[in-house]
């Protein structure tokens, strides 16, 4: 998504900047009005970055989210290794944990790629 939202904006700005500097390829133009094209598209390109940048599965655990599942984490981190060195990949590990500790799957998700940067990378899956 975030590489979406980051193509579309450069192409919507370079679609602007040629209308600009050039003939109005890319203008939309309806009764009186031009619409440059690249506007919406930047638009959207921001858009789908801005909606990437929210939904990372690597984004950090909130304070209340520390609060709220913290306790039931831990007690799942034996597990979560365990999975881990067996190979098993990281959304398969976050359903598993979630179904057995009843945890929602992108809170156990985020919390084992924290675990993964901490431990320092094992059972990459």
């Amino acid at each position: 998504m975030v590489h979406r939202g980051l193509f579309l904006v450069a192409l919507g700005v370079l679609m602007v900047a040629f209308d600009l500097a050039f003939e109005p390829r890319f203008t939309l133009r309806a009764g009186g009005l031009a619409i440059p094209l690249g506007f919406p598209m930047a638009i959207l390109g921001a858009l789908y970055w801005l909606s990437g940048r929210f939904s990372e599965p690597d984004t950090p655990l909130t304070d209340a989210e520390l609060r709220r599942y913290g306790a039931a984490l831990e007690r799942a981190t034996p597990r979560i290794l365990a999975l881990a060195d067996e190979g098993w990949a990281s959304l398969a590990i976050a359903e598993e944990v979630a179904k057995e500790a009843r945890l929602p799957v992108p809170v156990v998700l985020r919390y084992l790629l924290a675990l993964r940067r901490h431990v320092g990378g094992r059972g990459q899956g």
